[in-house]
């Protein structure tokens, strides 16, 4: 949403009591295997001219996959 002015995203949730499951798709441009090789690693964005554009470091993936490894859980793209 964040890069688009059209577009969508979706969010499922689903759980019990031990685990959650938290699925976000997007109708985005897509990435291909190299970006998508480092869209976890600190200050990596798949396209920087899109930093210029809407602003962002490239750490939310990081931040995220950090906070999920430190509570047991796993996060993938």
């Amino acid at each position: 949403m964040k890069f688009t002015p059209s577009g969508s995203v979706t969010v499922r949730l689903e759980g019990d009591d031990q685990r959650i499951l938290l699925e976000v798709q997007d109708a985005g441009i897509g990435m291909n295997d190299e970006q998508q090789a480092n869209i976890f690693q600190a200050f990596s964005q798949a396209d920087v001219s899109t930093a210029r554009r809407f602003g962002g470091t490239g750490l939310g993936l990081a931040i995220v996959r950090g906070l999920v490894d430190a509570t047991g859980g796993t996060v993938t793209l």
